[in-house]
């Protein structure tokens, strides 16, 4: 990718040294796209999960209760929202 950029750029990769930091506090290496409570069904070709049904007016509700938190910079009860509505949240 950093070579596309600088091609851009009209550079050539040797004028920028790329340096290998490792990962940054929080940085995912993957991506969680099945929950824990979701039933995974395989099938011939691949898997296949149902969704975990959720209340729409709750979820709304919850969804303003963290958006109120997060205007007041109240980071305990973001958290707290967070683990609400999402049980198995983790902040790492």
């Amino acid at each position: 990718m950093g070579g596309k950029i600088f091609k851009t750029q009209g550079r050539a990769l040797e004028e920028i040294p790329i340096v290998y930091t490792g990962v940054r506090p929080g940085e995912k290496l993957y991506e969680e796209l099945i929950l824990e409570d979701e039933k995974l069904t395989k099938t011939d070709n691949m898997f296949i999960t149902k969704p975990i049904p959720i209340d729409d007016d709750i979820f709304t509700a919850q969804l303003k209760e963290l958006g109120r938190a997060a205007k007041h910079s109240d980071k305990s009860r973001v958290m707290t929202i967070l683990h609400k509505i999402v049980p198995n949240y983790t902040s790492e």
